[in-house]
């Protein structure tokens, strides 16, 4: 049995990283869970974090303490 193969090339400038420092982003649902793991990390690599909630304020005050 004959087992086709293809190499896939990404397109140029797929992969490379971008630099995220003094950006932007708003993070929804980062009271808990995986929004409050986003927006720590981003924070962490120089973002400016927008965070919001829906019904859990102190979480979302847990997330902004943890990215100052």
């Amino acid at each position: 049995e004959r087992v086709e193969r293809r190499v896939l090339v990404a397109p140029e400038g797929v992969g490379r990283l971008v630099e995220l420092a003094g950006r932007v982003a708003l993070v929804t649902g980062a009271g808990r869970r995986v929004g409050r793991a986003l927006a720590v990390a981003l924070g962490a690599r120089g973002m400016r974090v927008a965070v919001h909630y829906r019904g859990s304020a102190d979480g979302a005050e847990e997330t902004c303490a943890a990215v100052r």
